[in-house]
């Protein structure tokens, strides 16, 4: 991957090679058929900016095509707007102050058609695709006008569209961008990148961009016609203009108060909706990407009240400015301005980890690494020679080198220590993961100070230390998941009596299903206790039951459900939450003979002879023997026991033999057959060495690195595993198989009644370990520190523990255990603190949620919650389902819910116990859509 580093110039200048010709370097998330949005254009209202053209002559207007692409900063304001007033008439279109997207034609002071989304567009993070599809004569009303966002038609509300109703665009009055056509007012606050008019036709959304295999829509080349009055602006590639034309119509418009001076006024920028970069010779200015800027979406209680302007890029009066995205890892490298100020008193100027919940100015030291306004060091750092108090005018650059925990500050171009980030040394801050920082601005009210971020969308001010990079999307590592769906999904579905097959991305191991509309248990079911035999209830303590009526078979495209009541009653609608644990149990077992009673094999160093073996169909296993103890004891299989010396015969289906036993490479690998009969491990020279393997009533395979043998499937590139295990009655450890730490364990005994277990890694700062929560209550975490819970010790990379806490290792019990780690841009644990208001906490996962399970952990009394982008595909996020209930379904208000974003979500529950009460820690489950590297705005 390459740099961000690149000499200052004209933000104009030189593009017109650029696009994936010679010289350049492509990277990242580009259009179809490689098609790359070069730059995009600022508007900011306080600059009363806008683009505008009154066309010679008309052209169609009742059809017509507008294709843009938005990454919006602020509300109430229009994008697009045509005609003169009320005679002829006049044509709007943007957000209005509730974030829907409107759109109007009034025509003799008379309004005949104003609609709006029913979906509220609030993301600041990361762009839009809007396309306006104008067809007036059409004979089917719901036709004669269309939005689409992110290739997704939208749900609207008003009026609709009259027939072979003038829509006053494409007349010879004006026609603005960002801005009302008629009047200087309602001026826009955001970026626009790739716009496209088409006059005369009514094109479909496939023009202009495809969802590609990820799940994520892209823009296309448009090769259509663009009409007489067409045009395309932003095309960077082919004009140097702002306001020119590249169709081929030169139909330009003329540009207000819209800079392409080099420096912060510039409004020619490289943040856009695809990743790409022309050149690696300077510092900051030449990757294209989604960029980092400050986000609005924090909290502002407590008396702070932060205002953002210029594209978000500008903060000024009190509380914490983070920024959108965190550094993640590798090289990164931004600057912060000092731009104004009245009076100088704890500023903070540099880093904050944004994964943790930070309300307004109340993060410890160990959240915040930064340059106070003092001269000093905030956060544990060392400054060697203290700089000068700060300055109007002053630069501050950070350089974050995430995978060596180095932080490097500079001020206006000198670093502090004598610095030098290229080699590593002298840095202000050491010994911190900063993955999950990103750039902070935090002001104490009434200083009325202004900061300027500039993560490389413009030249910096100073050249970028050789290796760091600028903060966008393009210099994200590509993701480990790319599509959510490939590992998490959500299904809903009609219930019609009989057999119904519900389509997922994957074959699920673990099955999720509540009825929606009416009073229900849950019904969970895994691979490993038998998908289609056996279930659990989440709001119950009962045991596992026996039942055949859910899920009836699985596949590559989902599963078949029955006709069980709880999943499958006639007219009745249901949600089914499905997760991957692998496609394959997959795993290689170091052998051992021990002397045991006469000798014996062991796997794995485990403690125990002659285990039986859990073998999973359609899977791979190789038994390592090289090591020396294995001389003279080659490892067979048999379908009698003993196999040989038991009467049998070799068992040679799927099996290959390597080596010679007790030499290097020495192996016995079996590819499990399908319905494969139990078999038997034996030495094919020596009687009473071996044991059982069960092929055909497990989904998953023994796992022996804990002291306590367990069955484990487990997909380690989505961080998720199904491990049952016997319990002990004593202190003891238990394989997981993810190869990360998991930070949520979700335990249940199978073949007894008590409580569900929760264990997840915020449930306290420092021992986690001894709380725990219950699936099927309202109680907050667990009153007191409980060793006999997890045994006072955290989980590893490859084991939990376990206390002697009956309900999850109580001696000769079945239990159950889903176990989750974090994987980068596909699924988040963590908290946050509620604030009880509707402007509630912002909290960030890196990636757009697909699925939200949340728990208050500080009182008694709160229902768990889940909810989906498959029952509420449009933000707000509004219907909601208690895994500790039966109930059915519950619709919330817009004060009292959720919005999905393209990098986490935001707590819109003003004074909702369940969802945001003050001063409440909440714990919470989250996984991903899309990355996001990719995701769009929601």
């Amino acid at each position: 991957m390459k740099e961000c580093n690149i000499v200052k110039q004209s933000p104009i200048a030189g593009l017109a090679a650029y696009g994936g010709g010679a010289g350049s370097v492509i990277f990242g998330r580009k259009g179809v058929g490689g098609y790359q949005i070069q730059k995009s254009v600022r508007f900011n209202s306080a600059d009363t900016a806008y683009l505008n053209r009154t066309p010679s002559s008309a052209g169609s207007n009742t059809t017509w095509t507008l294709s843009t692409w938005v990454k919006k900063t602020g509300n109430d304001n229009h994008i697009f707007g045509a005609g003169a007033g009320n005679t002829p008439g006049r044509f709007g279109f943007g957000f209005n102050g509730s974030d829907n997207i409107f759109a109007f034609v009034i025509a003799s002071n008379s309004t005949v058609f104003s609609i709006t989304t029913d979906a509220v567009f609030r993301d600041p993070s990361a762009w839009y695709h809007i396309i306006l599809i104008a067809d007036t004569t059409n004979s089917t009303q719901a036709d004669r006008f269309k939005i689409y966002v992110n290739g997704v038609l939208q749900s609207v509300s008003g009026t609709l569209m009259p027939s072979s109703q003038n829509t006053y665009v494409n007349t010879t009055a004006a026609h603005t961008f960002g801005r009302r056509s008629y009047t200087g007012s309602d001026y826009f606050n955001g970026y626009l990148a790739d716009i496209h008019f088409i006059d005369g036709q009514a094109l479909a959304p496939s023009n202009f961009g495809r969802t590609d295999d990820d799940g994520i829509w892209d823009p296309k080349k448009f090769t259509g016609s663009f009409g007489t009055n067409g045009f395309h602006l932003f095309d960077f590639a082919n004009e140097s203009g702002i306001g020119n034309d590249s169709s081929g119509n030169d139909n330009d418009f003329t540009v207000n108060n819209i800079s392409s001076t080099a420096g912060a006024g510039n409004d020619v920028l490289f943040d856009v909706p695809t990743n790409g970069t022309q050149s690696d010779t300077g510092a900051g200015g030449e990757v294209s990407g989604n960029y980092c800027t400050f986000n609005p979406l924090y909290e502002l209680t407590g008396g702070y009240n932060f205002a953002l302007s210029d594209g978000n890029l500008e903060v000024t009066n009190g509380g914490d400015a983070p920024g959108t995205m965190a550094f993640g890892s590798g090289k990164k490298y931004f600057e912060l301005t000092v731009k104004s100020a009245s009076s100088f008193s704890q500023g903070y100027f540099g880093i904050v980890n944004i994964a943790d919940h930070i309300r307004p100015r109340s993060w410890a030291t160990s959240q915040i690494a930064a340059l106070r306004d003092s001269g000093s060091l905030y956060g544990d750092g060392s400054t060697g020679s203290a700089p000068a108090a700060t300055q109007v005018g002053d630069v501050y650059g950070f350089a974050v080198d995430v995978d060596n925990q180095k932080l490097f500050i500079s001020v206006n171009g000198t670093y502090l220590n004598s610095a030098d980030p290229a080699s590593g040394t002298g840095a202000s801050f050491t010994g911190r993961d900063f993955s999950n920082y990103a750039p902070l601005a935090s002001i104490v009210a009434g200083n009325s100070q202004t900061i300027v971020l500039n993560a490389g969308q413009r030249a910096f001010n100073t050249n970028a230390p050789s290796g760091f990079k600028c903060l966008c999307t393009a210099n994200f590592p590509d993701p480990t998941v790319a599509d959510g769906k490939a590992h998490f999904d959500a299904a809903i579905y009609t219930g019609t009596g009989s057999n119904i097959s519900v389509p997922l991305g994957f074959e699920p191991d673990f099955v999720w299903t509540k009825c929606r509309n009416a009073t229900s248990g849950h019904v969970l079911q895994n691979r490993l206790s038998g998908i289609t035999t056996k279930y659990l209830q989440s709001q119950a303590t009962d045991q596992e039951y026996d039942g055949t009526g859910g899920v009836q078979s699985t596949s590559s495209t989902g599963f078949v459900q029955g006709t069980g009541s709880g999943v499958n009653t006639n007219n009745n609608t249901y949600v089914s939450w499905a997760w991957n644990a692998g496609a394959n149990s997959n795993k290689t077992y170091a052998v051992k003979v021990v002397s045991d009673s006469g000798n014996k094999y062991r796997f794995d160093d485990f403690g125990t002879s002659a285990v039986t073996l859990d073998l999973s169909e359609g899977s791979t296993y190789i038994f390592d023997q090289s090591d020396s103890s294995n001389a003279g004891h080659p490892l067979r299989f048999s379908t009698t026991s003993n196999g040989t010396h038991g009467g049998g015969t070799e068992y040679t289906t799927g099996v290959t033999v390597t080596g010679t036993p007790g030499q290097a490479g020495a192996k016995t690998t079996i590819v499990v057959a399908a319905s494969a009969p139990t078999l038997y491990y034996y030495c094919s020279v020596h009687s009473g060495m071996g044991g059982q393997a069960n092929t055909n009533s497990t989904g998953g395979a023994s796992n022996f690195a804990g002291s306590t043998q367990a069955t484990v499937k487990a997909n380690q590139t989505a961080g998720f595993s199904i491990v049952t295990y016997t319990g002990t009655g004593s202190d003891a450890t238990v394989g997981h198989g993810i190869n990360k730490v998991p930070e949520m364990i979700i335990l249940k005994g199978r073949n007894f009644a008590d409580n569900w277990r929760v264990y997840h890694k915020y449930l306290d700062a420092t021992e986690p370990e001894d709380y725990y929560l219950m699936l099927e209550s309202t109680n907050g975490r667990s009153a007191d520190q409980n060793a006999s819970f997890m045994a006072d010790t955290a989980p590893t990379s490859s084991v939990f523990s376990l206390g002697t806490d009956s309900a999850i290792n109580g001696s000769s019990r079945t239990m159950l255990a889903f176990c989750f780690a974090p994987i980068e841009g596909f699924s988040e644990f963590g908290s946050y603190v509620g604030n009880g208001s509707s402007d509630g906490p912002f909290v960030y996962t890196g990636f757009r949620p697909a699925f939200l399970m949340w728990k208050n952990i500080t009182n008694n009394g709160f229902n768990w919650g889940i909810i989906d982008a498959v029952r509420s595909p449009i933000n707000y996020m509004s219907k909601t389902i208690n895994p500790n209930l039966t109930g059915s379904e519950s619709s919330r208000s817009t004060n009292d819910a959720f919005d999905f974003l393209s990098n986490g979500f935001k707590v819109r529950a003003g004074g909702s116990n369940a969802r945001n009460q003050n001063g409440s820690t909440f714990v919470y489950a989250a996984f991903a859509e899309n990355p996001f590297k990719t995701a769009r705005a929601r």
